[in-house]
């Protein structure tokens, strides 16, 4: 089960903005989700054969070519922030 407290984690993570009443709501929602996975999960799928696409189509991808990258400067050059040689951004997850 899905506390509402694990739902408001999620939520922030996610950067919503939510009461704790829709935290309660989600909470619900989530678990409703992982109950639906569990019982997939006990599909046997040994004998499905991996798959990109939901239809067989043609990926067209480009070859695989090494060449000529950005020099550091260039590509930190139109960064608002950087910090020892490296993009400086918001960190996403905050620390306990």
């Amino acid at each position: 089960m899905i506390t509402s407290d694990e739902a408001a984690e999620v939520a922030d993570l996610a950067r919503l903005a939510l009461s704790p009443k829709q935290c309660t709501s989600l909470a619900g929602d989530l678990a409703t989700v992982l109950e639906h996975m569990a019982v997939l999960d006990e599909l046997n799928t040994d004998d499905v054969e991996p798959m990109t696409h939901v239809a067989d189509v043609l990926l067209r991808l480009r070859p695989d070519d090494v060449c000529e990258s950005l020099e550091q400067d260039v590509a930190l050059g139109s960064a608002p922030s950087t910090e020892d040689g490296c993009f400086k951004v918001p960190a996403a997850i905050p620390q306990k």
